[in-house]
């Protein structure tokens, strides 16, 4: 999860403050967007991309050992 934030904070933090004028609410609202923003795209993209990894490992380590 906190790769995924990473990942999309900036854009999103840069974009409502171009969308809106500076306050305490637009804080607040580029923060909530930034959070559901990770948490989908952690369950749509990073976790999915971890279990292939791990599939992959745990098929090719067999053959790439011996």
């Amino acid at each position: 999860f906190s790769f995924s934030l990473y990942l999309v904070h900036e854009p999103i933090v840069v974009a409502v403050g171009r969308a809106l004028p500076v306050s305490a609410g637009a804080l607040v609202f580029a923060f909530a967007l930034s959070l559901g923003a990770a948490a989908g795209f952690g369950l749509l993209v990073e976790q999915p991309a971890h279990r292939l990894a791990r599939t992959l490992r745990e098929r090719l380590a067999p053959r790439l050992a011996g």
